[in-house]
């Protein structure tokens, strides 16, 4: 009889806490900006990917007219 109401109170706990955390919305929102944050880093790669050729290009012509700048060795 004592574990009957053992199992009956443990399955009480469990249904209220499980219809605690069906209503709570702070973890459906962290996630939802940790996903945001995922996609963001992803498309600030392909971008940065996209551009690496050309910055080197930019960065090189500078390069070259800095360093054949008068008084530079």
């Amino acid at each position: 009889m004592t574990n009957l109401l053992l199992i009956k109170a443990m399955n009480s706990r469990m249904a209220t806490r499980m219809r605690e955390l069906l209503v709570d919305r702070k973890g459906v929102t962290a996630i939802e900006y940790a996903l945001l944050a995922g996609v963001l880093a992803v498309i600030v790669l392909a971008a940065a990917k996209g551009l690496g050729s050309s910055l080197k290009t930019v960065y090189g012509s500078i390069s070259d007219t800095v360093g054949s700048a008068p008084g530079t060795t």
